[in-house]
């Protein structure tokens, strides 16, 4: 099965999120664990979007095709009321 994750960033005065995400593309042909951000788990991607925050809610969707199975899952991050500086120690 192929999965795409997609995080979005949903500021804390809306209600929903922004409609840019930072997408990463992973395959699990071994049957190999795939370790995926839990609600209430601290993400930080540095990147152009620079994704941080607390992981609001998470949405699977499947899709079948003669191909190769995907799972499309949707991660949206949120502001977090905790001080990063808190989280890690560097």
């Amino acid at each position: 099965m192929k999965y795409t994750v997609n995080f979005q960033y949903r500021p804390a005065d809306s209600d929903r999120p922004l409609d840019e995400s930072q997408s990463i593309e992973l395959s699990n042909k071994n049957d190999s664990l795939l370790l995926l951000p839990n609600i209430g788990d601290h993400v930080l991607m540095p990147s152009d979007d620079n994704i941080n925050g607390v992981v609001e809610n998470r949405l699977f969707m499947y899709f079948e095709s003669d191909k190769e199975d995907l799972c499309i899952i949707n991660i949206v991050v949120t502001d977090s009321e905790v001080d990063q500086g808190k989280l890690l120690k560097e």
